[in-house]
């Protein structure tokens, strides 16, 4: 096979006696203010990955959890109690709250902390997003 040689039109003055072969331009001029321009905006989006990385990282590794939205319990979560035969004032204890804060939370009357969201899904065994909203009662 023979390699073809093409005299391309020239771009600029510069290149006007130049033959390339066809598909390698590793000889042909490049902009300086095209790479002063890529450059500028690699930095910039380099700023931006190591922020993106730093917060992640230190939300993956603090233990703390996410900022999430206040929930509140759905009107059958004291049914899913009923149903698996469980006094919902049995968890007064491992949450460290009154039977009146149970009952406020299991009647949908104010917003359940998320790890205490977590114990009662995990108690009722259903998905969060089942038995609370993060819509407030009205």
């Amino acid at each position: 096979m023979q390699t073809r040689y093409v005299k391309q039109q020239p771009i600029c003055k510069s290149m006007s006696s130049t033959n390339y072969e066809l598909g390698n331009l590793s000889n042909a001029p490049i902009n300086p203010y095209f790479i002063s321009f890529i450059a500028i905006i690699s930095g910039l989006l380099s700023e931006r990955a190591l922020e993106t990385l730093r917060r992640i990282g230190s939300d993956y590794f603090s233990g703390n959890d996410p900022e999430e939205p206040e929930r509140w319990a759905l009107g059958a979560l004291r049914g899913h109690f009923e149903t698996i035969k469980r006094d919902p004032h049995q968890l007064k204890d491992a949450v460290g709250v009154d039977e009146k804060q149970i009952d406020d939370w299991i009647d949908g009357k104010s917003p359940i902390p998320l790890q205490v969201q977590r114990l009662i899904a995990a108690v009722v065994d259903k998905p969060r997003r089942e038995i609370f909203s993060d819509l407030a009662p009205s």
